[in-house]
């Protein structure tokens, strides 16, 4: 994406260039006003088009970068955690974001419920579990 951003940056100041110069013709009178606005629009729409690509880009750029430094910061609490004996408070406040305990039902004279984690920065497992408490 680098590559293509910096195409881009660089294409922004040719096409703007290019406009002046064929300005500077159509009034010095080298060519016609009719042929200097057909280009002119042309002009005007690619660099719309590049000022909307690269705003685009930086979206993109901001999301991944945020994303990365959540997993960083997941992975770090992860770490934090290995030697994890006891689930204490601290522990479940930094990896844990929500726990919902569903209705507990009785069945062939076991109690069931279900329970969903989610987890910080990584959401739910795919599968949650059914417990007997």
């Amino acid at each position: 994406m680098p590559a293509q951003q910096h195409e881009l940056e660089h294409r922004m100041p040719v096409n703007t260039s290019n406009l002046k110069s064929q300005y500077a013709d159509t009034c010095s009178g080298k060519i016609p006003e009719l042929v200097f606005m057909g280009p002119v629009d042309d002009y005007t729409k690619e660099q719309h088009s590049l000022e909307h690509k690269l705003a685009a880009m930086a979206d993109n750029l901001r999301e991944i970068t945020d994303l990365a430094s959540d997993v960083s910061d997941w992975l770090g609490k992860i770490e934090r955690q290995l030697d994890l004996r006891t689930l204490d408070r601290a522990a479940v406040a930094a990896l844990i974001a929500r726990i919902e305990v569903g209705e507990a039902v009785k069945e062939d004279g076991k109690r069931r419920q279900t329970i969903s984690i989610e987890y910080r920065f990584v959401g739910s497992l795919p599968e949650n579990k059914e417990g007997i408490a």
